[in-house]
């Protein structure tokens, strides 16, 4: 969840200070990817004003609230596919891939798979090659330097 210093920190929409003059949200980490159009959202706090009249605002609710169901999803130990997953070590969480539909990635989006089984699960080489043709594209720009796509790559490839 986004950290707020009241006075200090700044609205991504705006640049003004968030303070208690007006009214802000938070948003939690729900996508890495810097490239991605939500990123501006990701780990912000913002002008509730601001947000309504921010162009995405529709797509950004949109997606906080199916990340809010995939955190339900994650603490009730089942994976996207109704397997039993007792320990949480166990699962790989793919989150927020892309919040573009057009994108072969975007249907892996919100996926719980379980260490366990995921040799069995049959579209990992489809999403391998999916990640790979995205990467190849400069379509991720992990925060930090760090891609989250080839880290589930090695995840599912392991």
């Amino acid at each position: 969840m986004a950290i707020v210093f009241e006075g200090f920190t700044k609205c991504p929409l705006c640049n003004a200070v968030l303070d208690k003059t007006k009214e802000y949200i938070l948003f939690p980490t729900f996508i890495n990817n810097k490239k991605d159009a939500l990123f501006i959202f990701s780990d912000n706090g913002m002008h509730i004003q601001c947000l309504d009249q921010h162009p995405l605002r529709k797509t950004a609710y949109l997606y906080l609230r199916k990340y809010n169901d995939y955190l339900q999803l994650l603490k009730s130990g089942f994976s996207t596919s109704g397997e039993i997953i007792g320990n949480p070590a166990n699962m790989i969480t793919f989150g927020l891939l892309t919040s573009d539909s057009t994108e072969d990635l975007f249907r892996y989006n919100f996926l719980i798979l379980d260490k366990a089984t995921v040799g069995e699960w049959g579209l990992k080489s489809e999403f391998i090659a999916i990640v790979n043709l995205f990467n190849a594209s400069g379509k991720w720009d992990g925060v930090g330097g760090f891609n989250y796509l080839d880290y589930l790559v090695n995840l599912v490839s392991s």
